[in-house]
């Protein structure tokens, strides 16, 4: 009886994960969908925006604009369900040859988990020009399947024409990743940002994001902090159509972040970060 329950619960699970994440029933392939909670409150409408240690998933080579150590852990869970557990801790340092950062991000549980190791590197070539490189380490486990390794490269680049005015682009697995024993195809996308901060309290942010193999995306989303302490977000995408909201709290070294995305068919989510910043 408790290997039948097992197995039927196996079974919905795998059913659940297809049409959560929309993917292949033979493998269910890693989704694009993020975990960073304060970019997240933008409405992720922040390849030329983050330029703190959420970079090495927004934008690689935003990260050579940090200034010394930082470390950070983000959580939800998805759509409210506790199997949809989702996990991400993450470091990094600048130095005088440029700026480190290295990520673990896990999602699921015992049944059906995806791990991803993200190691980061970005360069500041000029004051006003920033590249970066990621590679990325993807495992899938899934209950009675087994499991399943790739890799994965990043690149982005960062541009700074005016001081208000910043220009973002990230190529996402940009060699084909297969995973899987049906070797399914994992998610190949193209971001071109743009940010404006008009004073120094205000932030603005606009994504267009394609998926090769979906129609583009429109983002944008605001940041403003009415007092050096708080920091509120709100944001808007297509395709889906989404819409977030966050805040952020500062005291000292420490940033506690919290988004709250609506999905309009699988309802909210709710998400939660924490960052530790030493500046040099």
């Amino acid at each position: 009886m408790k290997r039948y329950w097992l197995d039927s619960r196996g079974t919905w699970w795998r059913l659940f994960i297809l049409l959560v994440l929309n993917v292949n029933p033979g493998w269910p392939a890693f989704s694009d969908a993020p975990l960073s909670t304060a970019p997240l409150g933008m409405g992720y409408a922040t390849t030329a925006v983050t330029e703190n240690i959420h970079a090495i998933y927004t934008n690689p080579a935003a990260l050579a604009q940090m200034y010394g150590m930082a470390a950070s852990m983000d959580y939800t869970q998805r759509y409210g369900l506790s199997e949809l557990a989702h996990t991400q801790i993450m470091g990094a340092v600048s130095t005088n040859l440029g700026a480190i950062g290295l990520s673990y991000n896990q999602l699921g549980e015992d049944l059906y988990q995806e791990r991803l190791v993200v190691g980061t590197y970005a360069y500041e070539v000029r004051h006003d020009l920033s590249l970066g490189l990621s590679l990325r380490g993807y495992q899938l486990d899934v209950a009675q399947y087994g499991e399943s390794t790739t890799f994965g490269v990043d690149a982005g680049i960062l541009l700074r024409p005016r001081p208000e005015v910043r220009l973002g682009f990230k190529a996402h697995n940009l060699n084909r990743p297969e995973i899987g024993v049906t070797h399914d195809p994992l998610p190949h996308s193209l971001t071109l940002g743009v940010a404006y901060v008009p004073r120094s309290n205000v932030v603005v942010g606009i994504d267009a994001f394609k998926d090769l193999d979906f129609p583009i995306s429109y983002r944008a989303g605001v940041e403003y902090k009415p007092v050096p302490a708080l920091a509120l977000r709100a944001g808007v995408q297509t395709e889906p159509g989404q819409f977030s909201v966050g805040a952020g709290f500062y005291h000292r070294f420490l940033q506690i972040d919290y988004a709250r995305v609506s999905h309009p068919k699988l309802g909210e989510t709710n998400y939660w970060g924490l960052m530790i910043h030493w500046a040099e």
